[in-house]
């Protein structure tokens, strides 16, 4: 009864002529079905996602609100929710009746086998998949200049440099670093789902979305020809065991950190880290310390620790689900400090 518009975070609600006879200043109206765009769309949908996950007979994860499972005949079923991107693996059978039910909770689409899912392009082997952004990297071709490096760079950042803050180059125009600031957006989701090997150069770029230079524009061109000149790498994953989808068998999860001691210009060291579970990388991180550390070791001490508190939460996510977990843990740490 009511035309709405999005404006921003405000909702407004505009009256229809001859459907409100009277208009009152302090009424609310409520909507009895959320809208697609407002700010509560997301959440509303994940509670009744919830409802119909409990119709569905799946159980919540305590360790991860967006995931559900189910056991049956002692075999897994899981479902994930990614907004309102949903994803379902499990027995073919299992499968296909959960989605059935959810189709007539839902007026949702069927596209089948997962192919793509939030921006990757996932593609299978024997025993092996692999998540790779084609989109993205047409992108950078269409809407960057990248013939300006002639040369096709083989890592993502020059060996031993460092972009300090704006005090190299000159700075960017307007129109430069609006460029700058979409480039290094586009960065930062492929770096997180296909392109972990490009961590630590982006996370030097994305330290400088204010105010950047000519020589942190030429750090991303570097990078975005990096990745187009390598489409074929993304994230690999190729268990070192195969799983049948029963609980018998723990599943093994180690992780490996390391730390560079007061690389940046602030006395600041930078950490990296990686979980894995069954050999497959699960989490990737690259982040500076947010303290200063007084020795190589306590740098590396806690750069562990952040790894081993990742390995912990994948463990509980496991755990949460019916899936033991073998313990104890392996961290590889490169320093017998």
């Amino acid at each position: 009864f009511a035309e709405t518009v999005m404006m921003l975070d405000n909702l407004k609600v505009v009256k229809l002529n001859g459907v409100l006879k009277i208009h009152i200043s302090y009424v609310l109206l409520m909507l009895q079905k959320t809208m697609y765009g407002a700010v509560q769309a997301a959440k509303q949908f994940w509670r009744a996602a919830c409802q119909a996950m409990v119709k569905a007979r799946y159980e919540r994860s305590p360790a991860d609100p967006c995931l559900f499972y189910s056991w049956k005949d002692g075999q897994l079923s899981v479902k994930m929710l990614w907004v309102d991107d949903c994803l379902m693996a499990g027995p073919k059978e299992q499968v296909l009746k959960a989605k059935t039910k959810f189709m007539t909770l839902f007026d949702c689409e069927d596209i089948g086998e997962m192919k793509e899912y939030v921006g990757c392009s996932v593609t299978r082997g024997d025993g092996w998949l692999r998540m790779t952004q084609p989109l993205q990297l047409r992108k950078f071709k269409d809407e960057f200049d990248l013939e300006t490096q002639r040369a096709k760079p083989k890592t993502p950042a020059e060996p031993n440099s460092v972009l300090n803050e704006g005090d190299q180059g000159t700075a960017l125009s307007e129109e430069k670093q609006s460029d700058y600031r979409k480039g290094v957006g586009i960065l930062l989701h492929m770096m997180r789902w296909s392109r972990s090997e490009t961590l630590n150069a982006v996370r030097e770029l994305s330290r400088h979305l204010k105010e950047a230079t000519d020589v942190h524009y030429k750090q991303m061109i570097r990078i975005m020809n990096y990745c187009v000149s390598t489409p074929e790498r993304g994230n690999y994953l190729k268990p070192e065991r195969k799983w049948d989808g029963r609980s018998h068998m723990p599943l093994r999860i180690s992780g490996m950190s390391d730390s560079e001691y007061i690389k940046d210009p602030s006395r600041h060291s930078v950490n990296g880290w990686n979980c894995f579970l069954e050999g497959c990388p699960i989490n990737w991180l690259s982040k500076m310390m947010p303290v200063i550390a007084l020795s190589i070791t306590e740098a590396e001490l806690y750069a562990a620790v952040q790894c081993a508190q990742d390995m912990m939460y994948s463990a509980r996510v496991l755990l949460s689900i019916g899936i033991p977990v073998e313990f104890p843990m392996k961290l590889e740490v490169d320093n017998k400090g």
